[in-house]
């Protein structure tokens, strides 16, 4: 049992990691002082100060995602560097260091040069732990701490000075090898759980394991699971100092019933490394600067302007499965205030993230995670999704006669209003009262309103409400059933104290308030295209972000 459910959640993880797709374009950060072009990829995240790329393509038939890798472009600059560092930095010091560099790579490795305390502000930089969203100078202990132990641990291959574009650059491999995994779960040793039912799952001879901690938690390890490759360059120009790193996380053996997904296309990872640090632009970099940034979406057309200091996310399934030659279209965004230093720390402490270099593992701790720490994850938020599936029929002939009923329901909207309205109708009125009651216990939508709007070409429905949700604290419960356990006699009385109901009840009795606010407005036309926009916020209508409401209605794609 425990061998399926980790495998299947090591398959989703895999699987659902953030993607995001663009064109070719030119990313500019006046802030951070530096523009780069973007070579066509179908994965992007852009931030003010930042962005990330990668391409990926799934191949349906051998059941594997080709990659050329995640590659990030950011600038640190001077005050960064000074206190988080503690380096003086300036050009005019890393040109110096630069050319000392040089001169000592002619008689000693990579590792041995870089290894001096001179050079330890490269290596760390070059590490990719921290990435720099807002630009602003902040205490950054926790990403700092992760930061150098990951530096501490990476194996230098390989290291040169060259000259791109009359400017002298730094450019360092490494890797990190067999890097085991090490998870705390919220289970204790007790008669429901003892040590026998452990040894039974583990799977020594593939690399897992699970074991109980000193302090009773269930802890699983995968060892030798991560495989990390890096290629980064460093650049200075205006007493900051860039990067452009590459990096490639591969895992070794999984069990039997998992295959490794992804597969490193090596051509592709050195060939968009080059040709980021390549076009690489420097400027003169202007405090407030940034100008808020623009989702423009080509399949519907609809522009977002964000507020300041947010960042997107684009992901392209259609390029990324291969069916967008057909004339499919589809895209996610998903968008959030850019992640501040104090809450990438606090992230590290919930979720109890650290390092362990004398083991070479990357740990963490969930025995005392909350459901509250999930929750305050995220404050607001927009998710958005475009489709165009126009071609469909003659693609998949079978899809016509879908695709005719499809067009009926704009070649009569009144009929068509009027059923939807109806049936809104009956469904509210389904409803019985303890139908109800037993629905508002866990989940009450006040303020609900909605439009729905239809004429020969489009339609739109929009829809808005205040949700007062009421989540069972599953970590909570867990943790009381770890004292239940380890005070109970035998296994008979465990199953007797947890049974299902009493496992309801406690359920019952810790419920999480959460209060958010909810706008969704939905467009499809005869054409078959569609765009679906999702924005939230924790509390109440009145906390929402009025820039993002107002552009509910002047991006509105619905035609008269």
């Amino acid at each position: 049992m425990m061998k399926k459910l980790y495998a299947d959640i090591l398959m989703t993880g895999l699987m659902c990691s953030v993607a995001l797709t663009a064109n070719a374009f030119e990313y500019v950060s006046s802030g951070a002082g530096f523009s780069v072009n973007i070579p066509d990829q179908n994965i992007m995240l852009i931030g003010e100060n930042m962005f990330a790329a990668e391409n990926r393509v799934f191949d349906l038939d051998k059941k594997l995602v080709k990659t050329n890798g995640m590659h990030f472009v950011t600038g640190l600059n001077h005050e960064q560097l000074e206190q988080n560092f503690n380096t003086a930095f300036t050009t005019e010091k890393f040109t110096a260091d630069l050319n000392n560099i040089k001169k000592a790579l002619k008689s000693g490795t990579a590792a041995d040069v870089l290894q001096s305390s001179s050079y330890k502000y490269l290596t760390e930089a070059a590490a990719g732990a921290y990435v720099n969203y807002s630009g602003e100078s902040e205490d950054l202990a926790g990403l700092l701490e992760l930061n150098k132990q990951f530096a501490g641990m990476a194996n230098i291959k390989k290291a040169s000075v060259e000259n791109i574009k009359g400017k002298d650059a730094l450019m360092i491999e490494s890797d990190i090898e067999n890097i085991t995994f090490e998870l705390k779960l919220p289970l204790k040793k007790s008669e429901l759980l003892p040590q026998e039912s452990v040894d039974e799952e583990n799977l020594k001879d593939q690399g897992f394991k699970f074991e109980f901690a000193d302090d009773g938690y269930l802890v699983t390890k995968i060892a030798n699971l991560y495989n990390i490759t890096e290629k980064t360059y460093l650049l200075s120009a205006n007493d900051n100092l860039y990067t452009v790193t590459s990096l490639f996380a591969s895992t070794n053996e999984l069990p039997d019933d998992v295959d490794s997904l992804y597969k490193l296309d090596n051509k592709g990872f050195n060939k968009l490394s080059k040709q980021l640090v390549n076009s690489l632009k420097f400027t003169e970099p202007q405090k407030n600067g940034n100008k808020p940034l623009t989702i423009n979406d080509n399949i519907s057309g609809r522009k977002l302007q964000l507020p300041e200091k947010w960042l997107y996310t684009r992901t392209d399934f259609s390029s990324i499965y291969g069916i967008n030659k057909g004339g499919f279209g589809l895209t996610a965004y998903s968008a959030l205030p850019e992640t501040s230093l104090d809450a990438a720390n606090n992230a590290i402490k919930t979720f109890g993230i650290s390092f362990d270099n004398s083991k070479n593992t990357l740990k963490m701790d969930l025995s005392q995670f909350t459901m509250p720490d999930l929750l305050n994850l995220f404050d607001e938020g927009i998710v958005m999704a475009s489709g165009n599936f126009n071609n469909v029929a003659q693609i998949e002939p079978d899809f016509s006669k879908y695709v005719n009923e499809y067009k009926t329901i704009f070649d009569n909207p009144e009929l068509t209003k009027f059923i939807f309205h109806n049936s809104m109708n009956q469904l509210f009125n389904s409803l019985r009262p303890e139908d109800i009651a037993a629905i508002e216990k866990y989940l009450k939508a006040e303020n609900f309103n909605y439009t729905f709007d239809i004429n020969n070409y489009n339609a739109r429905f929009n829809c808005d409400a205040d949700l007062k949700a009421h989540i069972p604290d599953i970590f909570k419960v867990l943790q009381e059933a770890n004292v239940i356990a380890g005070n109970a006699a035998d296994a008979d009385e465990v199953r007797s104290s947890l049974s299902k109901d009493k496992v309801f009840a406690m359920l019952d009795t810790n419920l999480i308030p959460f209060n958010c606010y909810f706008k969704n407005q939905l467009y499809f036309d005869r054409s078959q295209r569609f765009n679906n926009l999702l924005y939230f916020t924790k509390g109440d209508k009145a906390a929402a972000n009025q820039q993002i409401m107002k552009q509910f209605n002047t991006t509105d794609l619905y035609l008269y």
